[in-house]
């Protein structure tokens, strides 16, 4: 449980490390999407205080990392359509 209480804020800050770089080099929807979802992460309750997550919750925190997968997948579509 230690460790997912330790991993959370970590991984947290690394996305939104991440999506500031992104946003600086890449592109800035690719850097909102990647701190909006470090953001997320961060603020979540999921991971503290070593409780097992019941279904509900555990679900949606798979949907929204998979919402946030396909949201990132649909911005680089969009750009590559765009502007190539």
């Amino acid at each position: 449980m230690a460790v997912n209480i330790m991993f959370n804020p970590i991984f947290a800050l690394m996305l939104f490390m991440i999506g500031i770089w992104m946003r600086s080099t890449i592109d800035p929807l690719f850097g909102l999407i990647t701190i909006l979802g470090g953001l997320l992460l961060g603020f979540s309750n999921s991971f503290k205080n070593g409780v097992v997550m019941n279904k509900k919750s555990k679900f949606l925190l798979y949907a929204t990392f998979v919402f946030l997968l396909s949201l990132m997948s649909l911005a680089y579509l969009t750009i590559s359509i765009l502007y190539l």
